[in-house]
């Protein structure tokens, strides 16, 4: 297989990774509209799936990176949708990750999307 093949399977893979990202958190907020017994049902069903990506990213050399509650910093690779409701010297932190960072051998395979918001003192 040549480069651009590995690269390509690699793209797939990470696009197929933040999908699951965006899924999961669907899932959890469907799961705390269920009673206990279907919920725990469903989060244990959700949970194998959950495994077998994660499984799957490992063998492809993926990592998924999430960047909630830390400090944000510009160098990070992200895209802050709100970044410019806030000043330049405002203290920042990642409140909510719409997409994750996805990572291959600490290489941004794909940058995240975030919200920040103003760090409480």
């Amino acid at each position: 297989m040549d480069e651009t093949s590995v690269d390509q399977y690699i793209k797939v893979i990470a696009e197929i990774a933040v999908e699951e990202w965006r899924f999961r958190h669907t899932f959890e907020r469907i799961a705390k509209m269920l009673d206990d017994m279907n919920s725990q049902k469903f989060k244990s069903q959700y949970s194998w799936f959950s495994k077998r990506v994660e499984a799957a990213l490992n063998t492809a050399g993926l990592r998924v990176v999430n960047f909630e509650e830390q400090d944000y910093d510009a160098g990070m690779p992200v895209f802050a949708l709100n970044l410019d409701d806030f000043e330049p010297n405002e203290s920042l932190v990642v409140t909510q990750m719409i997409e994750p960072v996805i990572m291959a051998d600490n290489k941004v395979q794909k940058t995240g999307t975030v919200i920040l918001r103003r760090r409480e003192e």
